[in-house]
């Protein structure tokens, strides 16, 4: 018949089998949980991608090159400040495509 220390001491054993299995197992959800995050995340910006795309496209830009296609947005981001610059590109888009129900905030974010 086994001391209790020897039986403690198995038993000791065996939970840190147990413990060192489990953890293993939480470490492998977590890194399948950051892949998961990592592929929503990638799916997010090609989705936001397409649509800017899109918009370039409707905007008619499709044929300036890129450098000039960059500039023309950068000049534009300088001026996201002008709520007024800002409501008057907002009203032309509306103008160009009244399908599209405004939900912004009015800063020329898009959602």
């Amino acid at each position: 018949m086994p001391s209790k220390i020897e039986r403690l001491t198995k038993q000791l054993a065996e939970y840190e089998a147990k413990s060192r299995a489990t953890r293993a197992e939480l470490q492998k959800l977590r890194k399948e949980q950051d892949r998961q995050a990592r592929i929503a995340a990638r799916k997010e910006r090609s989705k936001a991608i397409f649509a800017a795309g899109t918009v370039v496209e409707a905007a008619g830009l499709l044929s300036l090159d890129r450098t000039t296609l960059l500039g023309l947005l950068l000049e534009a981001k300088g001026n996201l400040q002008d709520p007024q610059k800002v409501a008057t590109w907002k009203r032309l888009g509306e103008q160009q495509d009244p399908s599209q129900k405004s939900t912004d905030t009015g800063t020329g974010a898009t959602a």
